[in-house]
């Protein structure tokens, strides 16, 4: 039987990069479910300007370079770096966008003076959006895609709305896991345009 395949996407994965529990879930959770045989799971999270390439080990694919990303009805370019989750066999794709995560502190939502970003939604809509589109450069389709609180939220109606059609995304099914409700998870209208996908009015499933 073919293991279960699972693509795990968190703004956070320690020891990587680290605000809030997700951070120490992600790790200890992704490590468990690698160590059972019938499972493939894949790891991604932001490739913040502060995470070490050096110290983690972090290497370039070259498939996975200069991928294409249509966000906000302009093309982005998109380059995916491997690593392992210290002291595990779990492997990160780290998606590395200079303009939108390098210059992140490690507080990564806010700056060091406490004033929330305001593009932040722009900033995770996009790895959403780029997560998805990686898929086929991966050459690996999961089964179900395990999201993580607001920075991941917009996953399930991207795929309904935008990748169903196509036949390497039409099976994938998804879960969304709270683990913090905070004042970050409020998105503009802006957002949901600029990924082309329609509000969710209240009350609908």
């Amino acid at each position: 039987m073919a293991p279960l395949k699972l693509y795990y996407l968190a703004a956070e994965i320690a020891p990587f990069s680290e605000t809030y529990q997700l951070a120490s879930f992600s790790r200890i959770i992704t490590n468990q479910l690698h160590l059972k045989t019938d499972i493939d799971i894949r790891v991604s999270q932001p490739k913040y300007g502060f995470v070490s390439e050096r110290k983690y080990i972090l290497r370039e694919v070259i498939r996975l370079k200069d991928i294409p990303v249509i966000y906000n009805n302009k093309q982005h370019i998109i380059n995916i770096k491997s690593s392992f989750i210290p002291e595990t066999r779990v492997q990160v794709y780290f998606l590395e966008n200079n303009a939108l995560y390098k210059e992140l502190p490690e507080l990564i939502y806010k700056a060091r003076n406490g004033r929330v970003y305001s593009d932040i939604d722009a900033r995770f809509s996009f790895f959403n959006k780029a997560s998805l589109d990686t898929l086929q450069s991966l050459f690996w389709t999961p089964d179900v895609i395990i999201c993580n609180d607001w920075q991941t939220s917009f996953i399930p109606t991207l795929l309904k709305e935008q990748f169903v059609k196509e036949a390497f995304y039409s099976n994938i099914k998804t879960i969304y896991v709270i683990h913090s409700i905070n004042n970050y998870r409020n998105f503009s209208k802006s957002t949901y345009d600029m990924l082309q996908i329609e509000p969710i009015q209240s009350g609908e499933q």
